[in-house]
């Protein structure tokens, strides 16, 4: 969409204000549906002093809310997803075992945060080496223009890099340099180079040296760098709870499920 002077109306038959296309990378895109069925014993949903549906339900929502936070991070739509260890990588051992890497996994519903740097290659990201400021400033200067409002680009850490690395940046680490947020006196740290700093659960620190978790090497950590305008969560369908009751076996189904898809508004070579 480009903007262009409009002129003023001079005659009785003006001529148009000149316009322009809305252009993507993709013009459309399918939501996926992914969710949890669990079953509750019938009998047992009667005698529980506190309603067990109810707290299954609340965990459910919860359950759904980190694996669309794990696709969001660590999805890959490839043949051959990129975290080659996936069918053992049980991130912060937030799930069962028994699906981990098969066509099911949560985790191949999109492209993710990470696949998106691996897609992009090795200009869009680097071996930090050393956890330093001036790592982070080149990290984040190999994003592409535009970088949008204030706050929009974000720096995603492990909570581990987060204790261990950045609350002891020289930086930001004491009074006379942050001033009274300095993480000494606060403990935190919420902007650093201009960037919000969150620290999402399902960001991890056993990656190899390649920034793939290969069920090998695990010691490495990550941080992501996201300009957030560039991104969209498109919901098909929000979080619909369903529930029937097996007479012949005396349980209660339970399934929960969303309709949503994670993209970006780039192309395929924009490091965003």
């Amino acid at each position: 969409l480009t903007p262009y002077l409009m002129g003023a109306a001079t005659a009785d038959d003006p001529s148009q204000f000149k316009a322009s296309s809305l252009s993507t990378a993709e013009r459309s895109r399918t939501a996926k549906r992914f969710g949890i069925r669990t079953v509750i014993d019938s009998e047992a949903d009667e005698d529980s002093i506190v309603s067990s549906r109810e707290v299954l339900i609340s965990q459910i929502a919860t359950a759904i809310s980190y694996g669309r936070e794990d696709a969001i991070l660590n999805g890959d739509t490839a043949s051959t997803h990129q975290d080659t260890g996936l069918a053992n990588w049980n991130p912060r051992s937030m799930w069962s075992s028994s699906a981990l890497g098969a066509s099911v996994d949560h985790r191949k519903s999109w492209i993710g945060l990470r696949a998106r740097v691996g897609d992009l290659g090795s200009g869009s990201k680097s071996d930090l080496s050393t956890f330093s400021y001036a790592n982070l400033m080149t990290l984040k200067a190999k994003l592409d223009a535009p970088l949008g409002r204030d706050g929009s680009v974000v720096l995603m850490v492990p909570h581990g890099v987060y204790i261990d690395e950045l609350l002891t940046l020289t930086q930001v680490a004491t009074v006379e340099k942050y001033g009274p947020q300095a993480s000494v006196v606060s403990g935190e740290v919420a902007r650093i180079g201009g960037m919000r700093v969150v620290t999402p659960h399902m960001l991890t620190e056993d990656l190899n040296a390649s920034g793939i978790y290969d069920h090998a090497t695990t010691t490495k950590g990550q941080v992501l760098i996201v300009n957030t305008d560039r991104f969209q969560l498109g919901v098909r369908r929000g979080l619909q709870m369903e529930m029937s009751k097996d007479i012949t076996r005396g349980i209660h189904h339970i399934v929960a499920s969303v309709r949503e898809i994670f993209w970006t508004l780039d192309g395929s070579s924009t490091s965003n």
